[in-house]
This record gives structure tokens, sequence and C-alpha cells, in this order.
């Protein structure tokens, strides 16, 4: 009786991963993707866009926040814009788009406290950390 409350226990917490399938990884997660996902990430790489404090900020309610740094009259001033997002190709990549703009991000690398994706206009690899890891 008790190998098969075992059998069963294992059953069900293999059953409970998440499966990951981004090409950096990570393998397994005890997390959803959406819960990876979900918060601010900033900019680390490529320099040209960490070094305007560029970050995505994901919400749960599919709602998106773009922000980063500008330089008006050499003041430094922050600037944002606001996106919904959507997954694509089974979470592999995901859709942010507004009234003026429409991208999508393809996904290298999302864990607790990293995402990496390539901007599929710029073709650039981005690497972000989460605010606060």
């Amino acid at each position: 009786m008790k190998v098969i409350k075992l059998l069963l226990l294992t059953l069900l917490v293999v059953g409970t991963l998440n499966s990951c399938t981004y090409e950096d990884g990570p393998k397994l997660s005890l997390r959803s993707k959406k819960s990876r996902l979900m918060g601010k990430w900033l900019v680390e790489s490529p320099e040209e866009y960490s070094s305007n404090s560029l970050f995505f900020e994901f919400k749960g309610d599919n709602k998106m926040t773009i922000g980063r740094n500008a330089g008006f009259n050499g003041v430094l001033v922050p600037v944002s814009w606001d996106y919904e997002w959507e997954w694509l190709d089974d979470k592999k990549q995901v859709r942010l788009f507004n009234d003026d703009d429409d991208m999508v991000l393809t996904i290298r690398r999302l864990t607790n406290s990293e995402f990496w994706f390539i901007d599929d206009d710029l073709d650039d690899l981005f690497k972000c950390r989460k605010e606060g890891k």
C-alpha cells in the first residue's frame, strides 16, 4: 500500500513540473512560465540599451510597460510606453503590441532572475535580470 501511495505521489509531482523548451534553459522549473515572466526586467546587454536604463515590466493582466531614460537638453527624463502582451508559439515567443507598435520577442532563457530574448526586428540578444535579484 505504501508503494502505491509513493508511486501516486511521484506521478503527481512529476506531472506538475514545467518542462522548459527555451534554447538556453532551464531544462526544468517548478514555476510556470507566466509566473517567471511577471515582474520588472532590467536590460543588462547589449550596452547601448542598458546604458539608458531600458526595462520591460510584465503584469499579470497581460499589460506591460517598456521604459527608459531619455536625454532632453542634458537632463535624463524617464519615459515609458504601455503595451499588451500575449504568448505565441507554445510560449516560446511573446508578442508586445499597442495601437502604434507590434513586436515579437523570441525567448532564449527564462528563469526567476534571468530573461534573455531576441527582438525579431533588431536581431539582438537582450539579457535582462529581474529587479531586486
